[in-house]
C-alpha cells in the first residue's frame, strides 16, 4: 500500500503505521522549509518553536501534526520509553 493514496475528493490518506512512514513526510517540510527560507530547520527544531507560538499557520499546523504523530509512534515502539525523554518545554506543547 502506498504512503498516501490520493482519492477521488484530491484529498490524500495517508496510512501511517510506523515512525518510518512519517520521516519522508518530515523530510519534505524541512526541505520546503529550506526552500522557502533559505535555513535548514529540522523538524524537532522546529516543533520547539511551534510549541512557543511560532509558525501559526497551516503549513505549521500541518507539520507539527505529522511531527506529533511520528513521536507518538516512536514512544509506542520504545514501550512508552520516550515519553520520559521529553523537555519540559515541549511537554506543556
Amino acid at each position: 500500500m502506498p504512503l498516501l493514496d490520493r482519492t477521488e475528493s484530491d484529498a490524500f490518506e495517508a496510512h501511517l503505521a510506523a515512525p518510518e512512514d512519517i520521516e519522508p513526510i518530515l523530510a519534505m517540510f524541512e526541505q520546503r522549509f529550506f526552500e522557502d527560507q533559505g535555513v535548514q530547520l529540522g523538524s524537532s527544531e522546529f516543533y520547539a518553536r511551534y510549541c512557543r507560538g511560532e509558525f501559526d499557520s497551516p503549513v505549521g499546523l500541518a507539520w507539527s501534526t505529522y511531527y506529533e504523530a511520528y513521536i507518538e509512534l516512536a514512544d509506542r515502539r520504545s514501550g512508552g520509553a520516550l515519553r520520559h525523554m521529553v523537555p519540559p518545554a515541549l511537554a506543556a506543547c
